[in-house]
């Protein structure tokens, strides 16, 4: 798991503050989602991780830049997930950097 590691390392090198409570503001939040097919969970990682099909930041990203990826669990790819996506109530808004 020397990935999570170094992961770790870089937030907490740009001030990440880790506390108990899951949805404060952060410097930075570096999540791995995917790793190849691997299907993995244990009391450190999940892999795939679940926001990938929860939220609406996470899967629109992933269906733009690997729309024919499949995810490795429900099998159907990206694109399929977000065209099927609820999207109500989940309200994305582009920030142009």
């Amino acid at each position: 798991y020397h990935v999570i590691h170094i992961l770790r390392v870089i937030e907490k090198n740009n001030d990440r503050q880790r506390t108990n409570n899951r949805f404060n503001a952060r410097t930075l939040d570096i999540d791995l989602l995917l790793y190849d097919d691997l299907i993995l969970e244990n009391e450190d990682i999940k892999i795939p991780r679940d926001e990938i099909i929860k939220y609406a930041f996470v899967l629109l990203p992933l269906a733009e830049i690997a729309p024919t990826l499949k995810h490795p669990i429900t099998g159907k790819s990206y694109a399929e997930l977000w065209q099927t996506f609820d999207k109500k109530g989940q309200i994305l808004k582009k920030v142009n950097f």
